[in-house]
């Protein structure tokens, strides 16, 4: 795993030893026997691949349309039907109240929101929201190899861009999947054709803030 939301030459370092690309390697059937086994088994069991999301899609247009929704009514509204309440806590009377929802919205993708209230002060109140979803509906040919040049330029004075980390990854755009309503909390994903992942996190001006995954 990789995680560089910290201090910029702590992070470069931390990077370097978390960063873990390879495989274990165990008893298994050779890779072309073991594709031939699966293709057979889906063929005969009438499975097929199933459908990837595009980045237009109604399921990451909605994550965009959130960025609007500071309560759950709201979000309610544009999802279409009710969130479940999983949890709510508070610490104290006069601190800040936390609601947990989550809206299963099929094919094992389901949407979570957090929602921050301040009953007893005049903080603003925020939510943030996730798509959380299967890695075979979002793979793509994000090309991770140029690590080495993205992870300096990360912690460079310059700082990375969204725009500069797409062509990084071969000009493949990320998926966003979590946004902040009443707050900047912004994160895109790529996931390769190996499962890798690398998510983003970007603040309102276009500013690459951490970057975390693997692959």
């Amino acid at each position: 795993m990789i995680d560089t939301g910290m201090p910029k030459k702590a992070a470069a370092l931390c990077a370097s030893a978390l960063l873990s690309v390879g495989l274990l390697a165990g008893c298994s059937a050779p890779a072309g026997n073991a594709e031939n086994n699966e293709q057979a088994a889906g063929a005969e069991s009438g499975q097929t691949e199933p459908e990837q999301l595009a980045p237009d899609s109604h399921l990451f247009q909605l994550v965009d349309q959130l960025a609007s929704a500071v309560t759950p009514e709201q979000a309610n509204e544009l999802i279409g039907f009710e969130g479940e309440k999983t949890d709510e806590w508070q610490d104290r009377p006069d601190s800040a109240v936390f609601t947990y929802y989550v809206w299963d919205m099929g094919d094992d993708i389901v949407v979570k929101g957090n929602y921050v209230t301040h009953p007893a002060t005049d903080y603003d109140d925020y939510a943030k929201y996730e798509a959380d979803l299967p890695a075979e509906l979002v793979r793509d040919r994000a090309d991770f190899s140029r690590w080495s040049e993205i992870k300096p330029k990360l912690n460079s004075a310059e700082g990375l861009t969204y725009d500069q980390l797409v062509e990084y990854l071969g000009g493949v755009p990320g998926l966003r999947v979590k946004v902040g309503a009443g707050t900047s909390d912004d994160m895109y994903l790529w996931v390769n054709e190996d499962d890798g992942e690398l998510r983003a996190y970007v603040d309102d001006e276009g500013e690459c803030t951490m970057l975390s995954g693997w692959f």
